[in-house]
């Protein structure tokens, strides 16, 4: 009986030993977790931007630009829908690794400034870049010394240089348009010379007309004078000449 007593004391006190030999394991393999930066608790993943802007501006015309960074786990590009719709992206993900992030916008054709940004993710870690593109600016330009004509009563054709950067046309006053016209009256982006012809002015009037280019928001002004025609007195002409062809 007393050994059996012996026995049983002889196991719960090994057994005790073995707890405390795990208790003493653990906090040391802990402890070595600890010195030697641990593995309980993930890394955050980290992405550097150390030489590139973060804010870009860009004209109205659109550019590429490029972000350097840095990722130390796999990374991935998310654009929103308004975003997305003017600008795109290259690469689009990867893995860790020093990377050049090229960002195409395109042509701004409103009047309007927008604004959008992209973000890069890569686990918990997001940067986001934004960008600022400004709207779409009308060119037009006609030399002043080409704005205002002061003409005869003869019938007179005028050449006026243009210079525009989008779509533009002619509108004529409708005072002016039974004796004022124009080649051409419309067209795109480019360089032009207009063709203006103004027919003779038989009237002893003088006559005001009015041409306007319009490109966009912007517009200039053709102001035309002519002369009316002159008349002699009677018997003060040419005996073979019919009056109202004197001047």
């Amino acid at each position: 009986m007393a050994s059996k007593d012996i026995l049983k004391r002889s196991q719960a006190l090994l057994s005790g030993f073995l707890v405390m030999f795990l208790l003493i394991f653990s906090s040391c393999d802990k402890l070595i977790d600890l010195l030697e930066g641990g593995d309980d608790e993930e890394e955050n993943a980290i992405i550097e931007i150390p030489y590139s802007p973060t804010s870009w501006e860009v004209s109205y015309k659109g550019q590429t630009v490029s972000v350097e960074f840095t990722a130390s786990e796999d990374w991935r590009i998310v654009i929103d829908e308004y975003t997305s719709s003017w600008i795109s992206v290259s690469p689009t993900e990867g893995s860790a690794g020093d990377y050049t992030l090229d960002i195409s916008v395109s042509a701004n054709e409103t009047s309007e400034q927008r604004n959008g940004f992209v973000t890069i993710y890569s686990g918990d870690e997001r940067v986001d870049i934004y960008v600022t593109q400004y709207g779409f600016e009308t060119v037009l330009d006609i030399p002043d010394s080409q704005t205002s004509w002061n003409i005869s009563n003869a019938e007179t054709a005028l050449k006026v240089n243009l210079l525009v950067n989008t779509d533009w046309s002619v509108e004529i006053d409708a005072a002016s348009a039974s004796w004022i016209s124009v080649d051409p009256s419309k067209g795109t982006a480019g360089e032009y010379t207009l063709d203006i012809y103004v027919s003779a002015n038989d009237t002893g009037e003088m006559r005001h007309g009015m041409l306007t280019v319009v490109s966009g928001n912007e517009r200039r002004e053709i102001y035309i004078n002519q002369k009316g025609k002159t008349f002699q007195p009677e018997g003060e002409g040419p005996d073979d000449m019919p009056i109202e062809e004197w001047k």
